[in-house]
């Protein structure tokens, strides 16, 4: 079976509530920095994840995106909270997060009254100042010691789900929200990917 959940959606009036709720935490001034080439710990499975959606994003004319340690750090903290918690609990999917970390937990229900518990994980346990994405993929019984994630058909789900291909391409809600970097992170059968719209000049998570 195949699990697919997306932080945001697109419509139009909760795209509005996206960007004004964005607006408030940040300053509209880009930070300036230098691209980084770096995967930042990454590993294979998640180097590939990474490669294969910024070669995806190329194909519409965008730019590649960084590869941010602190992004990539919120992915695999919230990969291993979603397999050895399972959070996903009283109606909310697995966006959610478990009260077992150094974090607020997240219900996160369809109606995304706790979006910005969510957006704002990136500031709450890493050194990185802004709002993050996450797009996720888990195949069948992720929780299975057995379990792997295969990166192409990882990619290719959400290439294929137009709620997650709004995000990596940067339509719908996310038309004017251009992302400048990217974190995958993996634990057994569960990926996340994080985006992030301003680069991470920020020293990596400790």
């Amino acid at each position: 079976m195949l699990a697919l959940c997306l932080l945001c959606y697109s419509s139009t009036t909760y795209g509005r509530r996206l960007k004004d709720s964005y607006h408030m935490l940040i300053s509209s001034r880009e930070a300036s920095a230098s691209q980084s080439s770096s995967f930042h710990g990454m590993n294979a499975k998640e180097k590939e994840i990474f490669a294969l959606i910024n070669n995806y994003r190329q194909q519409y004319g965008l730019p590649t995106l960084q590869a941010s340690a602190n992004l990539a750090y919120v992915a695999h903290t919230h990969a291993v909270d979603v397999v050895k918690n399972s959070p996903a609990v009283n109606g909310g999917n697995a966006h959610s997060w478990s009260n077992k970390g150094n974090w607020k937990p997240v219900i996160y229900t369809p109606d995304h009254r706790q979006a910005q518990l969510m957006w704002s994980k990136p500031s709450e346990i890493s050194n990185y100042k802004y709002y993050g994405f996450e797009i996720a993929y888990g195949f069948g019984d992720y929780r299975d010691r057995g379990r792997t994630v295969d990166p192409v058909q990882s990619v290719n789900a959400w290439k294929n789900s137009p709620a997650h291909k709004d995000v990596i391409i940067q339509r719908g809600a996310f038309q004017n929200m251009p992302m400048k970097a990217m974190g995958v992170g993996i634990y057994k059968g569960f990926a996340c990917v994080w985006f992030g719209q301003y680069l991470d000049t920020f020293p990596p998570p400790e």
